[in-house]
């Protein structure tokens, strides 16, 4: 029997309606930057908002367009320091292929959106 405490909680975020549909908005959990999506189906998506190419702020380096490859515009994300591109539904990277942005559980509770983050998310 594991005597070790699991370290995964729930982070409430903001009420529902403060997102709305097509809308990225970006959160810091402890010490962790969370960037939420919700798509134009009200579907949610919370990623960490660091660009795995040089931990680069995507709040600040993100971009919604496509500049390399022939994909949706309205679906991709592009970190403009250096171009690379992530698909906002999967978090996958599209350019290059390969690297991917790390991906949260995402959900809505008595009408709150909130994330679940395993570990490193201290409130220190």
């Amino acid at each position: 029997m594991s005597t070790e405490k699991s370290n995964t909680e729930k982070h409430f975020l903001c009420d529902d309606h403060d997102i709305w549909a097509d809308e990225i908005r970006f959160f810091e959990v402890g010490r962790e930057k969370v960037m939420v999506w919700r798509d134009d189906d009200e579907t949610l998506y919370a990623y960490s908002a660091t660009c795995p190419h040089q931990d680069r702020d995507l709040e600040e380096t993100g971009k919604r367009e496509c500049v390399c490859g022939p994909h949706d515009d309205d679906k991709t994300l592009t970190c403009t320091a250096h171009s690379w591109e992530f698909d906002l539904e999967s978090g996958d990277g599209l350019n290059p292929s390969g690297p991917q942005l790390n991906e949260y559980e995402i959900g809505v509770e008595n009408g709150e959106i909130f994330v679940v983050i395993n570990g490193g998310a201290s409130n220190d």
